[in-house]
């Protein structure tokens, strides 16, 4: 499923990249589309994950969390791949 979802994302970038780069006179304006279109997914995935964390602990769930037998480091990798695969 991740895989899948990572070929669709490459594959959309690519396809309406191309598209948009021959509709506007700019030079090499799939760089620009790309770029911009990367960092605005790093951006939303950023803020959906910080608000999961900060909802979690306004409930008390991330002090159940913290209790596991797993570390910090785990925890917190666990959960923004888990929140990442959910976008």
């Amino acid at each position: 499923m991740v895989i899948m979802r990572a070929l669709w994302f490459v594959s959309q970038i690519a396809f309406f990249g191309l598209i948009a780069s021959r509709m506007v006179v700019v030079e090499d304006y799939f760089r620009y589309y790309v770029s911009g279109l990367s960092i605005m997914t790093l951006y939303s995935a950023a803020i959906f994950i910080g608000f999961d964390i900060y909802e979690e602990a306004e409930h008390g769930v991330f002090e159940y969390l913290l209790s596991l037998p797993v570390s910090r480091r785990q925890l917190v990798l666990g959960r923004s791949v888990g929140e990442v695969s959910a976008l």
